[in-house]
């Protein structure tokens, strides 16, 4: 039978530990609801500039002609793969690696060489023990200051638009999770560039010609940058969201678990105490007798 000193001893670790879920809880529901604020303006900026696409196809076809549209054929393809700063998110980075796993294995079947471009250092630390153990997995760099994630996000488009500039890579996609709900969020690995795998552009009827300035081909470059800096903040954003709202929920089972666990050690704690009381006395009852 348990000691009641060592009763005593789980009961205020478990009290430790739920003071720390509840702590750890409520920062991530105050971080969830500052980037849920952020995710809206950022979707408005996206959602502005798409909606132009149909009208620009139809007026002016040439628009859709190269630059970001399209791409130069090459044998190397980059993922940018969105995990967690910080751990203690249930299976927010679990989910999304084997589902990245399922991609590359696809991927390699066809011949298509990957390298990996990681926000957030869980990500880089489970690939780079992969890839000491012999996996060919080719990394080639990571933000993990979560503290200044605007500034991750332009190094890294900045980063990216140099690569696809230098013809590097074909393709372009991004691994995150996609925000369902607050207890919902989906693995999946989407294209961002070429633009061509991401937009399917409609001819629709054009009632006025849009003026573009200065001329065509600045626009082009300029446009579809935008686009697609815009877009992948946003997927960045919609990411982060998904973390915090992974954590939330992870610590909420945890503080719930430590509750039980209280509870339940309390009710032990308590009947082995009346358990000692009743046998003291008793003791002291038949030695008085004996007397």
């Amino acid at each position: 039978m348990t000691s009641l000193k060592e009763l005593k001893k789980r009961i205020s670790v478990a009290q430790a530990t739920l003071k720390i879920t509840s702590a750890m809880k409520l920062i991530a529901t105050s971080k969830f609801r500052k980037v849920q604020k952020t995710l809206a303006p950022a979707k408005f900026a996206l959602t502005s500039l798409e909606s132009p696409i149909n009208i620009l196809y139809s007026s002016e076809p040439d628009l859709f002609d190269g630059g970001l549209w399209q791409s130069e054929p090459t044998e190397k393809d980059l993922v940018i793969v969105g995990t967690s700063f910080k751990g203690m998110c249930g299976g927010f980075n679990q989910g999304l690696i084997k589902r990245l796993h399922a991609f590359s294995q696809a991927e390699e079947r066809m011949h298509r060489h990957l390298d990996y471009m990681f926000i957030g250092a869980k990500g880089y630390d489970i690939f780079k023990k992969e890839a000491e153990t012999g996996h060919t997995v080719r990394l080639k760099t990571f933000f993990k200051n979560e503290k200044d994630l605007e500034g991750s996000i332009q190094k890294l488009t900045d980063y990216m638009f140099e690569q696809i500039e230098g013809q590097s890579y074909q393709r372009v996609y991004f691994a995150m999770n996609k925000y369902v709900s607050a207890i919902s969020q989906q693995p999946m690995v989407l294209p961002i560039y070429p633009l061509r795998k991401v937009y399917v552009p409609q001819p629709v009827e054009v009632e006025y010609i849009p003026l573009l300035e200065p001329h065509l081909a600045n626009f082009q470059k300029q446009y579809f940058e935008q686009l697609l800096r815009t877009r992948l903040r946003a997927l960045i954003i919609e990411n982060k969201l998904s973390e915090h709202a992974s954590r939330m929920n992870a610590m909420d089972s945890a503080q719930t678990n430590a509750e039980d666990i209280i509870e339940s050690l309390n009710i032990v704690y308590n009947k082995s105490r009346q358990s000692t009381i009743t046998r003291e006395l008793i003791e002291i009852i038949a030695g008085k007798e004996a007397l």
